[in-house]
């Protein structure tokens, strides 16, 4: 919220969960308002700061404590296609699209001592293309990363008893992004 990194996100979601809670299907908006300039909620054009996200998630089972999700942003502010080819100068170094960044995490739920817990791994199929120093290319960002794994890491839930009619539920996660080489410790209590 301060500093050289600051950042704002609200989020609206909406899920559907079928085949006896097995499945879930979610649609999001994303929104990330910017500080520096005036914006407006409720313009939901394609380069606002809205991007809409479809999910599908299997949710594992009792007996099959693996869960799958897979994600693709479908509109909105996405990371952008640019054009590659010099000799179109129409759509070279331009944006033509959007890369409906995908992500995708496959999780193991169990608990131990009291204690639940979760170990993912998420990566991105998207390959943004590189500049090019011989020809001029910009080159493209993807909204991940590149190709590879994104997110590995744990987190771990308890109810720590303050008394006999209150606990209060603490997390903590152990992050790791490999592809930027980040590392991330992250503490959450709730009310």
């Amino acid at each position: 919220i301060s500093g050289l990194n600051r950042s704002q996100e609200m989020d609206l979601y909406l899920s559907y969960s079928f085949v006896n809670q097995v499945f879930t299907a979610t649609i999001t908006d994303y929104f990330f308002p910017s500080d520096t300039g005036s914006y407006k909620y409720f313009d939901y054009g394609k380069n606002t700061g809205h991007i809409f996200e479809t999910s599908l998630t299997f949710n594992g089972t009792e007996n099959f404590p693996v869960s799958f999700s897979a994600n693709v942003n479908v509109y909105g502010n996405d990371a952008i296609t640019v054009g590659n080819n010099p000799s179109d100068l129409s759509t070279f170094n331009k944006k033509t699209g959007i890369q409906y960044s995908n992500y995708f995490e496959v999780s193991y739920a169990n608990t131990i001592n009291s204690i639940d817990y979760n170990l993912f791994l998420g990566f991105t199929l998207n390959n943004p293309k590189n500049p090019d120093l011989n020809t001029g290319y910009i080159g493209e960002t993807g909204f991940y990363g590149k190709r590879g794994i994104v997110n590995v890491g744990l987190t771990a839930n308890k109810s720590i008893s303050i008394t006999d009619n209150y606990s209060l539920p603490v997390t903590v996660s152990l992050i790791s992004n490999p592809e930027t080489q980040k590392v991330f410790l992250v503490f959450g209590i709730s009310f």
